[in-house]
């Protein structure tokens, strides 16, 4: 599952061995940015840009594949899951993994209901404190139509 957050990829989980449902819990984060420098040109400077990416490799709570991502600008959000107990058996996860791209740290919440194949998607709502709150809405997958919504932290406008 690949999400991306302000001048980062992330890519986690997935399923490593087929024919068991091995799940992964390895965690790729890329994050980059531009580098201008000026460059002599015969029409005179031109400004270029090098790009310079930084690679770091982390862990999920729970390894797992079929969850669902999304990001806002500064989270990646990784949302529940087959936790690949092997055979064909799907087993859904409840567990929330967020990644703050800034401090690089991840924290934990839960889904009422454990889900497979699920979707999710950022909103965004306005506080009365001149910012606003990031809910991620998780809904389908195995879950009888339900949608949960989950607040993310509040981020100043």
């Amino acid at each position: 599952v690949t999400a991306a957050a302000t001048g980062c990829a992330v890519f986690a989980g997935g399923e490593v061995n087929t024919s068991q449902n091995d799940a992964s819990g390895i965690v790729d984060v890329y994050c980059c940015d531009e580098r201008g420098h000026t460059k002599a040109h015969m029409d005179g400077p031109v400004l270029a840009t090098a790009l310079s990416c930084l690679h770091t490799v982390h862990e999920l709570s729970v390894r797992r594949y079929e969850m669902a991502a999304l990001a806002t600008p500064s989270m990646v959000v990784f949302g529940g899951g087959n936790i690949g107990v092997g055979g064909s058996d799907l087993t859904g996860s409840e567990r929330i993994d967020l990644f703050d791209i800034p401090t690089q740290r991840w924290t934990r919440q839960l889904l009422v209901v454990p889900r497979v194949r699920l979707a999710a998607i950022a909103v965004r709502a306005p506080t009365n404190e001149s910012a606003y709150v990031s809910l991620a809405a998780f809904g389908g997958g195995d879950a009888n139509g339900t949608v949960e919504f989950v607040a993310l932290p509040a981020v100043p406008t």
